[in-house]
């Protein structure tokens, strides 16, 4: 949550961590089939992590056999280290695996650095939705593309 600490209130982030990572819930994400969890790792360190599945969101379902990136986070030690593109690739690869056309994601439309990333990749923003983070409602980009093959 260091990313979005500086731009939101610490209660809300609390209360957003509390329902999003417990023990529990990362348990069930672990062992739910819909959901694959990618992990990047440099020398045996987790550098990052990526969650991509079965789409949840209903701005997803608007494209041609989606699949949705739920998560892609690379630690900030890491940050222009050659972490994230391997990481995406990684996740088209799941994506094909999967039978997708389109990888769909959100991102927090106050996240410019993570912005530029997914354009840099070839996501367009398609849309905003909503997204809650402890009792404020903010807007994320929807942002989708075609899943490269080969």
């Amino acid at each position: 949550m260091d990313t979005f600490a500086a731009q939101n209130k610490p209660g809300d982030i609390s209360k957003h961590v509390a329902q999003r990572y417990s023990v529990a819930i990362q348990r069930d994400e672990l062992a739910d089939p819909a959901f694959t969890y990618l992990i990047a790792e440099i020398d045996g360190i987790a550098a990052g992590f990526a969650m991509i599945g079965e789409p949840r969101s209903e701005s997803c379902s608007n494209f041609a056999k989606p699949v949705e990136l739920f998560r892609f986070y690379v630690d900030k030690s890491w940050h222009g280290k050659g972490v994230a593109l391997p990481l995406m690739h990684a996740c088209y690869d799941e994506a094909l695996r999967r039978g997708g056309e389109t990888i769909c994601l959100s991102v927090w439309e106050h996240n410019p650095r993570a912005i530029r990333f997914y354009e840099k990749v070839g996501y367009a923003k398609s849309g905003t939705q909503p997204y809650v983070l402890g009792d404020d409602v903010q807007t994320d980009w929807v942002m989708t593309r075609e899943i490269p093959r080969g």
